[in-house]
């Protein structure tokens, strides 16, 4: 499927929402199985995130966990959550 960059909404577990930049993409292994990077707007909203709800502007939603990153201002790796296909 297509990769997507844009804007999207994490919600966490706790039900804060936060808004961010995402790159993500399929992996070729498995079609369902999608990764990316998460940057938070503000720099540092996203640095004790460890898993959440990913939504996109067109109403595609999925879980996620993270994966690596988690310095101020920088990204943030996450993988889709099991069977949940975002792209």
């Amino acid at each position: 499927m297509k990769p997507y960059a844009g804007p999207a909404t994490v919600t966490t577990p706790d039900g804060a929402t936060i808004p961010v930049t995402a790159h993500l993409s399929t992996r070729p292994s498995n079609r369902d199985d999608w990764a990316g990077l998460l940057t938070a707007d503000d720099g540092v909203a996203l640095l004790n995130v460890h898993e959440g709800r990913l939504l996109l502007p067109d109403g595609r939603e999925a879980g996620f966990v993270r994966t690596a990153g988690g310095v101020p201002g920088g990204p943030i790796q996450i993988a889709g959550a099991s069977g949940e296909a975002l792209l």
